[in-house]
C-alpha cells in the first residue's frame, strides 16, 4: 500500500472508521512485531508493545499528519516509544506504573 494510501485510511480512522483501521493493521503488523522483536528487552514484551502501539494509534489518529511523517513511520515510532516506555518501568522496578508519577489511594 503506498504512504498516501496508508495515511488515507489513518484519516477515515480518525472518524471512527474501524474497518480503515483494520486495513492499516493488516498492512503495518508485520512490520511493527519485527520491529518490536528488534527493540524489546525481553521478547515476552513483544505483543504487549505492538498491542499498546495500535491502541495508541487508535486513540490518536485524528493527530497523526502525513507532512510531519509517513503513517506507517508514525507507526512504528509509537513501537518505539511504547518500547522504551516500557524498559523504563521494568528498570525503575515498577512494571506497570510511570517512574516518577505517584500513587494515589
Amino acid at each position: 500500500m503506498t504512504p498516501t494510501d496508508l495515511a488515507g485510511l489513518l484519516d477515515r480512522a480518525a472518524r471512527h472508521d474501524r474497518d480503515a483501521f483494520a486495513a492499516f493493521y493488516d498492512d503495518t503488523i508485520d512490520a511493527a512485531h519485527l520491529l518490536a522483536r528488534a527493540v524489546a528487552t525481553s521478547p515476552d514484551d513483544v505483543d504487549g508493545i505492538v498491542r499498546n502501539a495500535y491502541a495508541q494509534a487508535w486513540r490518536g489518529c485524528g493527530g497523526f499528519r502525513s507532512t510531519d511523517l509517513s503513517a506507517r513511520a508514525w507507526m512504528m515510532r509509537l513501537v518505539q516509544l511504547n518500547a522504551a516506555t516500557g524498559a523504563r518501568r521494568r528498570s525503575a522496578g515498577r512494571p506497570g506504573r510511570r517512574p516518577g508519577r505517584q500513587h494515589r489511594r
